[in-house]
C-alpha cells in the first residue's frame, strides 16, 4: 500500500547536507511510487547543544506529519546514501518503525541494527554470535529493537504516542522500570542526564515499551559519508570517504 510520506533532514551545523546524500536521496525520492514531500531544514538549531538540537529537529518533523496529513516520517540524516530503491523497500515492510542498514561512522563499527536494547546498552546484530547472526540476516527483515535515525521510516500512529526525548528528568516509565538500577547506582532519575542516552535511542526504547513494531531491513544497505582533509598538489580538498557494509 503506498502511504503519503514526510521525507525530513536536518542540515549538519558544519557541512550542510553531503551533496552524494543529495544526489542520492533525490534518486530515491523520484523513484517512490507514491506521493512524498523532501524537506531540508535549514539553520534551525536554537538549542544550547547539538543533542537538543537533533531532538528539536526531530520534534519539528513529528509535528509536521501530525499536522499535514502524512502517514509516515522518513528520517535521513544529512550523511547518507540511499539505494534508489530503498523508500519503496522500506514502505513495503510490515512494521511501524523500519530501519535501513548503516554502519557507526564513530568507535566500533557496528551495524544500526539492534536486537537488544535497554536504558545501559543493547546489542547490535553484527556482535551476535561470532557474525552467524549478522550473515543470516544479510539482505532480508528481522525484528529489531532499534536504532538510529539514518535511514528510519516511522508510521504516524507511532509519532502520535511517541515523542523524541531526552532524559531530562521528566517522569515516564523508564523512572519505574529502572527503579532497582538507579537506586543502586546512586542515580536520580528525576534530574537531567541528556547525555546518558542519544534521543534515537529512547525513541526505540519508547517505541519498544508502547507495543510497536520494529523492524530492520538488511536489504537496504547505506552508505555513511566521512569527511577526510587532504592535500593534492593544485590545493587542499575533501576527500569523501564512504562506510559500506559488506555481505561476508
Amino acid at each position: 500500500m503506498l502511504i503519503k510520506i514526510l521525507a525530513f533532514t536536518p542540515e549538519h551545523p558544519t557541512y550542510g547536507i553531503k551533496p552524494q546524500t543529495r544526489e542520492s536521496v533525490q534518486a530515491a525520492v523520484d523513484n517512490y511510487d507514491g506521493p512524498i514531500d523532501w524537506l531540508v531544514s535549514r539553520g534551525d538549531n536554537p538549542m544550547a547543544g547539538p543533542s537538543e538540537n537533533v531532538t528539536y529537529q526531530h520534534n519539528k518533523a513529528r509535528d509536521i506529519v501530525l499536522n499535514n496529513g502524512y502517514d509516515a516520517l522518513l528520517s535521513i540524516e544529512a550523511d547518507m546514501i540511499i539505494p534508489e530503491d530503498a523508500i519503496n523497500k522500506l514502505v513495503e515492510v510490515d512494521a511501524d518503525v523500519v530501519y535501513g542498514l548503516y554502519v557507526w561512522r564513530h568507535k566500533a563499527k557496528r551495524w544500526s541494527a539492534y536486537t537488544t536494547l535497554n536504558l545501559w546498552g543493547g546489542e547490535s546484530v553484527s556482535l551476535n554470535h561470532d557474525g552467524i547472526d549478522a550473515r543470516n540476516a544479510w539482505g532480508n527483515v528481522i525484528d529489531a529493537a532499534g536504532l538510529g535515525m539514518g535511514f528510519t521510516l516511522i508510521s504516524k500512529r507511532v509519532l502520535e504516542t511517541v515523542t523524541f526525548r531526552l532524559h531530562d528528568g521528566t517522569h515516564s516509565w523508564i523512572q519505574e522500570e529502572y527503579a532497582a538500577d538507579f537506586k543502586q547506582m546512586g542515580i536520580d532519575p528525576y534530574v537531567q542526564h541528556k547525555s546518558m542516552v542519544c534521543d534515537d535511542w529512547l525513541f526505540a526504547m519508547d517505541a519498544q515499551h508502547y507495543g510497536f513494531r520494529q523492524k530492520a531491513h538488511c536489504g537496504v544497505v547505506c552508505g555513511h559519508c566521512t569527511v577526510k582533509e587532504t592535500s593534492i598538489q593544485q590545493g587542499s580538498c575533501k576527500e569523501m570517504k564512504y562506510n559500506f557494509m559488506k555481505g561476508e
